[in-house]
């Protein structure tokens, strides 16, 4: 047997394989801060300009977008637990998407609350 495997005595061992990130997490969390930006600077531009009302939809699909991405970062870390960093930003991502999901009839009610009270402040001057 010639040991062609086998490292020169002294030589470092060679480098463990490191596992690709969980995007899937980090994706989670940036779709759920871009639907926190949105959402709100949708509201707050919503009452003044006729397309903040789109950047408000816009809010929304960025948080399903981030539900979803933290769902399957959440499963791709359970399947390879050494992957770095995902899980904790999937729970992150998915936290605030489903926090904001939940306050979104709210913030519809008082957008539209706002912009009527507007209006009759505005027909009345």
């Amino acid at each position: 047997m010639s040991g062609a495997n086998l490292p020169e005595p002294g030589a470092a061992p060679p480098a463990p394989a490191r596992l690709p990130p969980n995007r899937w997490g980090l994706a989670s969390a940036v779709c759920a801060m871009t639907g926190l930006v949105l959402t709100g600077g949708g509201m707050a531009v919503g009452l003044l300009l006729k397309d903040g009302f789109l950047t408000f939809g816009l809010g929304f699909l960025a948080l399903i977008a981030a539900v979803v991405c933290g769902h399957v970062g959440l499963r791709r870390a359970r399947r390879s637990p050494a992957s770095p960093g995902g899980r904790r930003l999937a729970i992150a991502g998915l936290a605030v998407g489903y926090a904001l999901l939940l306050l979104w009839p709210i913030l519809i009610a008082v957008a539209l609350g706002l912009f009527l009270w507007l209006a009759v402040q505005w027909r009345g001057a």
